[in-house]
């Protein structure tokens, strides 16, 4: 006659292995196999057959996973779980997730928190509900709802009146205090002040307005030469007069470039290009070599070089300028100067990508 038992299997475990069977099936805690434990020496966590008893179970805090009767798989809890003085602790992992991969400290609050938060973040739809929340992050409901309960308590969110959440007050604040703190300007500010140092001229950063069709220059970082030309930030710009706006118009579309030809091309010196065959012959050189160079063509005894630079859509974001007076300035620093503001670009393009920054002024 079967008895449920297996050979070495020891009177206490088959007593466990009942006591498990007969807890209900909508709280029923998973048996864990010894490969994802490391008790103590001497800890009685583990019986020969290689599953964690319900003697170790009852004496934990809670259980290791749970189940929800109208779920159709587990929903595991994560982190690091103590089994009682002596016996060492569990580590658990995302099983269904990880393919059993061990997680240290995943159980922790915190973590659990940072969870949720990025997971509103990637699902900005409000309001938001515990369960939708906890099947997205196969999390349990319980716990969302003890999580949400803080952020509440804590101005982060907000019920809506129908058992939904919202972003609260507290949460804006929060996202653009941060977001102030990490715009383009300063992500990039750096690698402007190395080409600063690396041709020891004054580095602009221009930011490109779709809707304006004008630039302006939102960074700057000047040279340490008493000679020098200051150019003003915040000021908006016209695309067709100097490198700075010749390196953003030569990557915008073509139907974007005729809008702004057809709403006129206003001279502000006598070497600015005015006319459409004229603009369009300089940024086919500009497309060739990835860099502008002019000479006086908004400022008189101004010379620029300037890169485009690119957003995480592919889109021209701005660019980064080199401004040199004419009376420093020689032929075969053009194309120095030229690499070296065309390899900075790069660089800033993949910053903005990996910060997912789009079009726009910082």
């Amino acid at each position: 006659m079967y008895t449920g038992s297996r050979p070495g299997q020891s009177r206490s475990d088959r007593t466990s292995s009942r006591r498990a069977r007969s807890f209900p099936r909508s709280r029923r805690t998973c048996l864990i196999p010894t490969r994802f434990a490391e008790p103590a020496r001497g800890c009685p966590l583990t019986s020969r057959t290689g599953a964690v008893t319900l003697r170790a179970w009852r004496r934990t805090a809670v259980p290791l996973y749970e189940t929800d009767p109208r779920d159709s798989e587990p929903v595991p809890e994560r982190g690091r779980l103590s089994v009682g003085p002596g016996c060492g602790s569990v580590e658990l992992a995302r099983a269904s997730e990880l393919g059993g991969t061990v997680v240290a400290g995943e159980r922790e609050p915190v973590a659990r928190a940072i969870d949720v938060l990025s997971w509103l973040a990637a699902n900005p739809k409000p309001p938001w509900s515990v369960r939708h929340v906890a099947r997205g992050l196969r999390m349990s409901p319980t716990t969302v709802h003890r999580i949400f309960g803080i952020f509440e308590t804590r101005g982060l969110l907000e019920k809506d009146g129908e058992g939904g959440y919202v972003a609260g007050l507290e949460l804006y604040r929060i996202s653009h205090s941060v977001a102030a703190q990490m715009s383009p300007v300063h992500l990039v500010r750096r690698h402007l002040e190395a080409l600063c140092a690396e041709c020891g001229e004054t580095v602009l950063l221009g930011g490109y307005d779709a809707k304006r069709a004008q630039m302006m220059f939102v960074d700057v970082v000047q040279a340490p030469h008493p000679v020098q030309y200051l150019s003003k930030l915040n000021e908006w710009l016209p695309l067709h007069s100097g490198a700075t706006g010749l390196a953003i118009l030569a990557f915008l579309p073509e139907l974007e470039r005729k809008s702004i030809y057809a709403a006129g091309l206003a001279s502000l010196t006598d070497r600015t290009l005015v006319t459409e065959d004229d603009i369009e012959a300089a940024l086919t050189q500009v497309r060739q070599q990835g860099y502008a160079c002019s000479h006086g063509q908004r400022t008189l005894g101004a010379v620029g070089i300037a890169a485009p630079v690119f957003d995480a859509a592919d889109h021209v974001f701005g660019d980064v300028c080199v401004t040199i007076p004419e009376q420093r300035f020689t032929e075969p620093m053009a194309a120095t100067v030229g690499a070296a503001v065309l390899a900075t670009s790069k660089i800033v393009t993949e910053e903005l990508r990996r910060a997912g920054y789009r079009r726009g002024i910082a």
